[in-house]
């Protein structure tokens, strides 16, 4: 079936229709209630335009900076706005098609099971979505097995092109109440269809402090992905160098994050913080320092899928699969 074009509204019919759990459209909607070790629902973020700083070269560019979603003028409810006339339209090619999701019968061993030790994994293979998560919303992510990195399942998130303008998200959340001197998160992805805007495919936010937010994001960008930090607002986003990922082909993606120690109100001081991608164990580039606010809240909430996106847009299909996270 490599390389037959698709139509996203039988795609996604066929799959919801028979029986897979469908995601609420929420857009960027505030989080969903956690499980035990969940901190308090955190602020949803939706982003604006504005002009942003190379951290590697100091040069002037511009993305998304994250703008409170409880600020005035912003329906935290309202679903982002995509004009969705072209929601039927032909995805481009998808190796192979999704397929249903099938669970593992209880007793049987997962990834995750095979796995342990982490303080967080979520491999998609014993329960429907948030399948472990705190939250699921938007459109746009189903659990298939049709091409998992390890069986039986993987997270598709499948974008069709978007014309018209606006914004758009669907992702997976999950909130932590333990402050982070260190964080590491790490998942296997399969890039199987790029496209050439922008899209923040995975994230840490850090919104526990409503006056020192901050963000550390993977991003697309231009086709080439990038590690991100922003303040939610000001000052400007400030982008890392570029690594390299193999399309239609499972790489695992590790992000390393060390920051300050924190006060005795919980809060991290200012001081070095640092950032480390790997792709299949091999560090990329160099590690880099980051520049989180002084008195962010360390508590970190993990993103998983389309964090953020743009119309217009051609389609994506990113599939992810065994996500980790160790926090100290």
């Amino acid at each position: 079936m490599r390389g037959k074009r698709l139509s996203w509204g039988a795609v996604l019919g066929s799959l919801l229709g028979a029986g897979l759990p469908s995601c609420t459209w929420s857009g960027l909607s505030a989080l969903g209630a956690g499980e035990t070790d969940a901190s308090p629902a955190q602020d949803a973020a939706v982003d604006s335009l504005v002009p942003g700083v190379d951290a590697a070269s100091g040069t002037d560019t511009s993305t998304r900076t994250m703008v409170d979603s409880s600020a005035p003028g912003v329906d935290s409810a309202a679903p982002p706005a995509v004009d969705a006339s072209d929601a039927a339209a032909d995805v481009g090619p998808i190796a192979p098609p999704a397929a249903l999701p099938s669970y593992l019968d209880a007793g049987t061993a997962s990834w995750c099971d095979l796995h342990p030790g982490y303080a967080f994994c979520a491999d998609f293979d014993e329960t429907p979505l948030p399948a472990g998560f705190n939250a699921s919303d938007g459109a746009f992510l189903l659990q298939t097995s049709s091409w998992p990195s390890s069986a039986p399942n993987d997270l598709l998130l499948l974008v069709p092109g978007q014309s018209g303008s606006g914004s758009w998200g669907s992702k997976l959340s999950r909130a932590f109440s333990t402050p982070a001197s260190s964080v590491v998160v790490a998942f296997d992805l399969y890039p199987e269809t790029v496209a050439l805007g922008g899209l923040l495919f995975a994230g840490l936010d850090f919104l526990g402090n409503a006056n020192a937010k901050y963000s550390v994001r993977l991003a697309f960008n231009n086709g080439a992905p990038r590690l991100e930090e922003s303040y939610l607002g000001s000052p400007a986003d400030v982008y890392h160098s570029n690594f390299t990922l193999s399309a239609n082909a499972w790489s695992r993606l590790q992000m390393e994050l060390t920051f300050p120690p924190t006060t005795d109100g919980g809060d991290a001081d200012a001081g070095t913080a640092t950032e480390a991608i790997y792709v299949n164990g091999v560090l990329q580039g160099t590690v880099e320092v980051l520049t989180p606010p002084a008195g962010f809240d360390p508590r970190p909430n993990l993103l998983v899928g389309a964090v953020y996106g743009t119309a217009p847009t051609a389609a994506w299909a990113l599939r992810y699969d065994n996500v980790t996270l160790d926090i100290q």
